[in-house]
């Protein structure tokens, strides 16, 4: 490999690590079992587990009690090869619960197959929703 190339990929390599340390997003990486092999830092620092801790956790875990139930239908078209997009509640290690939408999809990592999970939360979505939504409610019953 040329200066030039090990110069280019080690940029590409920058350029990833950024994508994934300061995105807003929680980036997850879980194997065919859907157990965390990798995750970015927003992960750790939202969740409130160490990465020891989330290293290994069954995608599940995450979720609030009452939703895990829907969790293999829900991961069904990515596992299917499509994309699944969906909506779901989390739950932080300490309790706290939040919605999240979900984008999974299956990848191919080494011949094995393995998913990626964009996950993103959208409690401030939901609270300015239901305030957009307010004006209809009093429309009807006043």
């Amino acid at each position: 490999m040329s200066i030039q190339d090990k110069h280019k990929e080690s940029v590409a390599d920058t350029l990833r690590y950024y994508l994934s340390k300061y995105a807003n997003d929680f980036i997850i990486l879980l194997d065919q079992d859907f157990r965390f092999i990798e995750f970015n830092e927003r992960v750790v620092d939202f969740y409130g587990y160490s990465r020891d801790e989330l290293m290994g956790m069954y995608a599940p875990q995450v979720r609030a009690p009452e939703v895990r139930e829907s969790f293999l239908q829900q991961i069904s078209l990515a596992k299917d090869g499509a994309i699944a997009l969906y909506e779901t509640m989390h739950q932080t290690k300490d309790g706290k619960k939040f919605p999240v939408e979900i984008n999974l999809r299956a990848i191919d990592v080494d011949g094995k197959r393995s998913y990626q999970a964009v996950i993103r939360d959208i409690t401030e979505r939901k609270r300015l929703a239901s305030f957009t939504s307010m004006p209809e409610y009093f429309d009807r019953h006043l």
